[in-house]
């Protein structure tokens, strides 16, 4: 809906697609993978929780360096924080130079 509504540049819909179905088949595949156990409330258990920790740990909500060293370990494995990233790019890296506009001298950590 960003790309009509919000008027970026449809370029980038075909990328944002790839990406965005990318991300939801790794989530899918993991779904069907816990569907495999003997108990189907394990599984869904299991997948919930797995589910959770990657919205968790994605680097958006918590920042990757707030996480103690035990769990850091799913913030470089969960496939959201490289997809929602990737994301970003895909979606504004077509946008167009705005007369007027400054760049973002925000410093860095």
């Amino acid at each position: 809906a960003a790309y009509p509504i919000g008027n970026f540049p449809i370029e980038g819909l075909p990328r944002f697609w790839t990406v965005y179905f990318a991300m939801l088949m790794t989530t899918e595949c993991m779904a069907q993978a816990f569907a495999l156990q003997a108990d189907p409330l394990m599984g869904l258990l299991n997948f919930m929780n797995v589910w959770f920790m990657a919205f968790l740990f994605n680097g958006i909500s918590v920042p990757v360096d707030a996480v103690i060293w035990p769990f850091r370990v799913f913030t470089y494995s969960t496939p959201y924080r490289y997809g929602f990233s990737a994301l970003s790019h895909v979606a504004f890296i077509e946008t167009p130079t705005y007369s007027g506009a400054e760049p973002c001298r925000a410093p860095t950590p």
